[in-house]
């Protein structure tokens, strides 16, 4: 089995809605909508992920929000993360062709997308999406620590909302 469609399959399973996007990309569509067409039905995933190499969308919100921590313009994001590990949860975490993350969090209420929250910070939530691992982009792949998606705890929460006097 490729790994987009494991990766499809196990985020169904756990009521995460998925769908395809075109292969090499991040963004470049193969469905009329993804918002209205994502789904946890096992036989679509496995019609869009069997025998392809389609990039696999995972949707965030309804109980699962993203931190995507990019370093395309510097590593301050990065660093902001590294210097508050030990207060976020152990948690499912992707690294991204860039060198970026993704930490996967549950969540107990509605969080909102939000672009730079902290510098080379956004946060994907309700009506998001980022790239699941096994998808590549130019021959990098999107690479899992395959540990679960943890709970949020406070300090991710206040994290979530901007709370920088508690980062600096």
């Amino acid at each position: 089995m490729n790994t987009q469609l494991e990766t499809a399959l196990t985020f169904a399973k756990n009521n995460v809605r998925v769908f395809p996007l075109k292969c090499n990309s991040k963004g470049e569509q193969i469905l009329h909508s993804w918002k209205e067409e994502a789904t946890t039905d096992i036989e679509q995933i496995k019609k869009w992920f069997s025998e392809t190499n389609n990039n696999i969308g995972i949707c965030t919100g309804d109980g699962l929000t993203v931190i995507d921590v990019d370093v395309k313009q510097s590593s301050k994001g990065k660093e902001l993360i590294q210097n508050n590990l030990s207060n976020f949860p152990n948690t499912h975490i992707v690294k991204t062709p860039s060198g970026g993350y993704h930490l996967y969090y549950k969540v107990d209420r509605s969080i909102k997308n939000r672009v730079r929250i902290y510098d080379e910070i956004d946060i994907r939530g309700e009506n998001g999406y980022v790239v699941g691992e096994g998808s590549s982009i130019d021959g990098n792949s999107y690479i899992s620590n395959n540990r679960p998606i943890a709970n949020a705890n406070e300090f991710v929460y206040q994290f979530l909302e901007g709370n920088k006097e508690r980062l600096y």
